[in-house]
């Protein structure tokens, strides 16, 4: 699973509830330690391009006949750019610091990112076939 970069701040952001759930049906709620790290969508910048502009990607043949020069001299300069979604501009987000974590529930928070990671794979794949 990929780990961003950590942001020169040593300092703990605060600390994020996650809820365990055992097999016995019970709720554990454990406060994760967090700091904050280089923001993932604009890679630190606080902005990126504006998804309505090419979120969909723009093909060859759109470029040349649907883009001026000054079109394409403004997306290429950060004329479309538009604050960063995931941030809000700030550069950083905050995530939780599994190195500061005791190991067993590092191993169960690892397990419940990766069951949340396949669970969006599969939905993302049902998307692409229609379901």
């Amino acid at each position: 699973m990929p780990r961003h970069r950590k942001s020169h701040s040593s300092a703990a952001a605060s600390t994020v509830p996650w809820t365990e759930y055992t097999d016995d049906g019970d709720e554990i709620v454990h406060d994760l330690p967090t700091h904050y790290e280089v923001c993932p969508r604009c890679e630190g910048k606080g902005k990126h391009m504006n998804p309505g502009i090419d979120s969909h990607g723009i093909t060859s043949e759109e470029w040349e006949r649907e883009w001026d020069d000054e079109s394409r001299k403004a997306y290429f300069s950060g004329g479309y750019d538009v604050t960063c979604e995931e941030c809000k501009g700030k550069r950083v987000v905050s995530v939780v610091d599994l190195d500061a974590l005791e190991p067993d529930l590092r191993k169960k928070y690892r397990a419940h990112l990766q069951d949340e990671e396949d669970d969006r794979r599969t939905r993302e794949s049902e998307r692409r076939y229609g379901y």
